[in-house]
């Protein structure tokens, strides 16, 4: 995705997180800077995607948070 060059330019603004285990739970950390970006830069990328079968997603997602836990 080609980035906004202004908030004023952009339609959608991205927000990465990161999840961090704290004592009530998990939260979530902001990662890094937003990103902006015009709508039609944004369908163009998400549909150039390829989407991963629900059980691979899920099972990508477990196995991160387990690598992160164990750090």
């Amino acid at each position: 995705m080609k980035p906004a060059n202004d908030l004023s330019n952009s339609d959608l603004v991205w927000f990465v997180v990161r999840y961090k285990e704290g004592p009530q739970g998990f939260t979530l950390t902001p990662s890094g800077e937003p990103f902006m970006t015009k709508l039609k830069e944004a369908e163009a990328a998400l549909v150039a995607a390829i989407p991963l079968p629900q059980p691979k997603f899920e099972a990508a997602i477990r196995a991160k948070l387990q690598k992160a836990l164990a750090k």
